[in-house]
């Protein structure tokens, strides 16, 4: 802090400075005067006190002014001069600065990197608290760029750690922070939720009603709908979406009438998994009475001889194993899922060798855990888990198969869940979820694989034992169940006997109302086609027809479709029929050929192919692609889809056009007596059979009266859901035979729907519910047709027409 200067003899202060300079750039930095305070003498020893700090390890110089100093004869100092003579460098006292500390991590490594204005040696000490208790890592040079890395952290934690730098003059510093290790990414969720249970389809004449039950899973999302006339949807986005969202019901409208339709329902969770789907179908305007079940075996003869001993097992002892269980009726009817498609040819060795015990089941409480399948097929779970069905890709045939699993509801047989089991992400096997069970008990099921190259058809049965909830008929009183089970066995025998009865009535019934509906029969060749198509109705219930596109049969003047027409595609070489249709109610028909070369013809009463008003023509006002007799080729797969025009016989439109008004009454007065015979004939009818039932009651007599209820709650329905719609002209509202109704949709001037009004000028209309404009082209007397009225835009909230039009 001071500075010395020690002479040769004893010395006194003279006039003179003593100048301190920065050595680096000569920067003077403190002058001090000899003759003051700072300045003291003692002897030879001179002692210069400075005012001013020096910094830290820095080079400085000092001089001396010539004469500053004398001795004691007065002798003067000749003085230092020049920065070589008195030189000294200050003492390094300041730590090193620690800045730009930086902690970079990932999931298990992390790094901080820091700088020190001055090179530093630098120890880095790290835990989990501020003992930094998990180790210390020590540089081995001076630097004054630094950087420690750490390996071995655990993801998602706070690490505290401490720097200390020391420099060369063993100064140091301290600095502490923390860092934290990346979270592990999660893991994406693949895992499907389980499938909706109870999927049930209620059909009606043209809309079909379907209800489920939502699985319990708590990510689940959705529930998507989705519904083919060919075959079950095995994805989610196959055929045609009916319905998406959280709701537990819904309705599928504007369906065509007799016909099947598959629906396939898959639940989705919250990261966008799908279910495997649960299954149902559903045929509209067919109320189909499922066959009675098999009687049971007849009890065994009592033994013979007087010992009254009970016969041993056929095994000679008791420790047979339990047969698989026998599947309730409800099960053998309601799960004939893939009989429909003709289940009737022998599936291959791969699914016939196939038992319960090639099946895996597990709960996804615990995916490894296999449940085992104890003897009798008896599978044991938790209800408080879904239970994941799965089997082997390798396990099975490579050929189109469908696999699905039916369980019926312990407490309610009529209930039916059906799911398919469907190759995981992995391809290594097929699966299926059912959602956990909602009570304990007993649980028949049954695991159908179809064959679809084969056309055959397995069946597996089994029972789920359900445990871990409270079981639906413990909660039932005992004396109560007693009673409930008395009652049903008093009924099983009634109900076997009613069976046989109510077939052969529901046929019949069918049968009328197939007729009643065929309002273009008109003659006795048309009755037979009506009866030999409702024939094919009949013995194809269980049947299921791959859907095809279809071809038209109409009338060339009215345009009308014509329904029954009979089409036959004949090879052309052969002439041996290799196809026969029968049109339907809206003129349809369509075949599947094998290639080759063939002609169609069609046939109707009163009416001639091939067409000679439209001949040369490849289109008119409503249909293309027409067929005139010409012959053509097939290629493999090849589908034909020609329309095919009819002229009528016995009708001229020029004169129908000059006395409309004297048709329409003569139509008129025929539909009067037509409903007049009718009702007096079905009400004279019921009321006899009303008066049978009192006279002499029977099952089979109540069942008659049930059929005229059935066939008047029919009329009275399908009134009021096929309501008839004209097209009127004038003041006196005379009908417009044969008009032309186009549906358009505003904006987009596409056509989504045109019918023909038949010769009173009525017509039904069914599209789906939006917003519409329709135009009207009336028929000429000449032929040709005419714009005569386009609506404004109009709402059809149900998609049904149901005002008149007023040209």
């Amino acid at each position: 802090t001071s500075l010395v200067i020690t002479f040769s003899e004893t010395v006194n202060k003279f006039s003179g400075n003593v100048t301190i300079f920065r050595f680096v750039d000569d920067t003077v930095v403190e002058t001090i005067p000899v003759g003051g305070s700072e300045v003291s003498v003692t002897g030879a020893v001179a002692t210069i006190s400075r005012s001013t700090s020096l910094t830290s390890s820095t080079k400085y110089y000092v001089t001396v002014a010539a004469g500053a100093f004398g001795d004691q004869s007065g002798n003067a100092f000749a003085g230092i001069g020049g920065n070589s003579t008195w030189v000294f460098t200050t003492a390094d006292t300041l730590p090193p600065v620690i800045s730009n500390v930086v902690s970079t991590t990932t999931t298990t490594v992390g790094t901080t990197t820091f700088d020190t204005n001055e090179p530093a040696l630098a120890t880095f000490a790290w835990g989990l608290t501020t003992d930094y208790e998990l180790g210390q890592s020590n540089e081995v040079g001076y630097a004054a760029g630094h950087s420690f890395p750490l390996a071995d952290l655990t993801p998602a934690t706070t690490y505290y750690f401490k720097i200390i730098a020391k420099d060369a003059g063993n100064n140091q510093s301290v600095y502490t922070g923390t860092l934290t290790t990346l979270s592990l990414p999660e893991v994406p969720d693949t895992t499907p939720p389980a499938n909706p249970s109870g999927f049930a389809a209620v059909p009606g004449e043209t809309t079909i009603g379907l209800s489920w039950t939502n699985p319990s899973d708590p990510d689940f999302a959705l529930v998507r709908i989705m519904q083919s006339a060919v075959a079950y949807p095995v994805y989610p986005n196959d055929g045609v979406l009916v319905y998406q969202g959280v709701l537990q019901s819904t309705t599928d409208s504007g369906l065509l009438v007799n016909t099947t339709y598959y629906y396939t329902a898959f639940a989705r969770d919250t990261s966008g998994n799908y279910s495997s789907g649960a299954i149902t179908q559903g045929t509209t305007n067919e109320h189909i009475v499922p066959p009675p079940p098999p009687p049971p075996p007849p009890p065994p003869p009592p033994p013979s001889g007087g010992g009254g001993s009970t016969p041993p097992p056929p095994d000679g002892g008791g420790g047979s194993t339990p047969p698989p269980p026998v599947l309730p009726p409800a099960l053998i009817v309601l799960t004939n899922l893939f009989g429909s498609i003709g289940g009737t040819g022998t599936p291959a060795l791969g699914f016939t060798e196939r038992t319960l015990g090639d099946f895996m089941f597990t709960q996804l409480s615990d995916p490894n855990l296999v449940l085992s399948v104890s003897p009798g097929n008896v599978v044991n779970v938790s209800g408080l888990f879904a239970v994941r069905v799965s089997i082997p890709q390798e396990e099975l045939p490579e050929v189109l198969k469908t696999i699905a699993i039916s369980v019926l509801d312990a407490r309610d047989s009529t209930k039916i869940s059906t799911i398919n089991l469907r190759i995981n992400s992995a391809e290594t096997s097929y699966e299926g979820v059912l959602d956990a069970f909602p009570a304990g008990g007993r649980y028949p099921f049954v695991i159908m694989l179809y064959d679809h190259e084969n056309r055959g058809l397995v069946r597996i049965p089994g029972v789920f034992v359900v445990t871990g909830k409270t079981t639906f008929t413990s909660m039932i009183p005992v004396p109560v169940m007693k009673l409930v089970t008395s009652v049903a066995r008093s009924v099983e025998e009634p109900v076997r006997i009613i069976t046989p009865v109510a077939a052969p009535v529901g046929v019949a019934v069918g049968a009328a109302q197939g007729v009643i509906l065929a309002t273009n029969v008109g003659s006795f060749y048309d009755l037979y086609l009506v009866l030999l198509k409702l024939l094919g109705l009949l013995t194809g219930l269980f049947r299921r027809k791959k859907k095809e596109p279809w071809g038209v049969v109409y009338d060339s003047v009215t345009k009308r479709p014509l329904d029954p027409a009979y089409v036959v595609a004949q090879g052309r070489k052969t002439g041996r029929s290799d196809g026969e249709a029968i049109t339907d109610l809206d003129g349809r028909y369509g075949f599947v050929l094998k290639p080759g070369e063939y002609v169609i013809t069609a046939n109707k009463t009163h009416y001639k192919f091939p067409s000679e008003k439209l001949k040369g023509h490849s289109k008119d006002e409503l249909y293309d692609n027409l067929y005139f007799g010409k012959p053509f080729a097939v290629n493999k797969g090849g589908i034909i889809e020609y329309n095919i025009p009819l002229d009528p016989i016995e009708f001229d439109w020029n004169e129908f056009a000059k006395h409309q008004d004297k048709v329409f009454k003569m139509h008129s007065r025929r539909d009067r007596f037509r409903i007049v015979v009718f009702n007096t004939v079905f009400f004279f009818g019921f009321g006899l059979s009303l008066l049978t039932l009192i006279l002499a009651p029977s099952t089979v007599n109540a069942l008659i009266i049930l059929v005229y209820v059935a066939i008047l709650t029919f009329q009275i329905v399908w009134r009021s859901r096929h309501h008839l719609t004209k097209v009127l002209t004038g003041r006196k509202r005379m009908p417009i035979p044969f008009a032309i109704i186009r549906v358009w949709v505003p904006g987009l001037d596409a056509i989504v729907k045109k019918v023909v009004a038949d010769e009173k000028g009525r017509f039904y209309l069914l599209v789906p519910p939006g917003t519409y404009y329709l135009t009207v082209d009336k028929k000429l007397p000449d032929g040709k047709y005419k714009e005569v009225l386009r609506t404004e835009e109009m709402q059809l909230k149900k998609g049904v027409l149901t005002t008149d039009l007023l040209v």
